[in-house]
């Protein structure tokens, strides 16, 4: 059945309330960094406890969280680039990539340069601001792109 102006009268409109409020990306950004600061300073106490803190457990400490970090910030901005919720995915994708390649590529590099750094626990230190920050950048670049939740079939 049609309506006077020619649409159908079973359509229902997308409802507003299942999108998702887009976030600012500095909101996305120091949720990030607030994160990776905290699981820093984790790492360090713990290190702290278990032995005294030398220069290179410092060192490692601070470069760890500085590639995680800018890994999480470049992935972050590439998602908010996004500029209608079709990209989204691709985006948040695309950011993705520079998140896996930037710690990995590193790893290897302090690997062969800086012997000294992966006895203070550099690679421990990569993975754990890795995993801890992934989660929260992942759930930020939903957020500032503003990706529909996903739709499940029902049976």
């Amino acid at each position: 059945m049609s309506t006077p102006t020619g649409s159908s009268s079973n359509q229902v409109a997308p409802s507003s309330s299942l999108q998702p409020k887009r976030w600012p990306l500095w909101r996305g950004l120091l949720l990030q960094w607030g994160v990776v600061a905290l699981v820093a300073a984790s790492l360090l106490g713990y290190k702290a406890a278990a032995e005294a803190l030398d220069s290179d457990v410092l060192l490692s400490v601070g470069i760890a969280t500085a590639i995680i970090g800018i890994a999480g910030t470049v992935a972050l901005v590439i998602a908010g680039l996004a500029s209608d919720p079709k990209q989204a995915a691709s985006m948040v994708m695309a950011g993705m990539l520079v998140r896996l390649f930037v710690p990995l590529a590193s790893l290897l590099l302090v690997a062969k340069r800086w012997p000294e750094l992966e006895v203070a626990g550099f690679r421990e230190q990569m993975l754990i601001l890795y995993l801890a920050a992934l989660v929260v950048e992942t759930y930020a670049a939903i957020r500032v792109t503003g990706m529909p939740p996903p739709r499940f079939a029902s049976k």
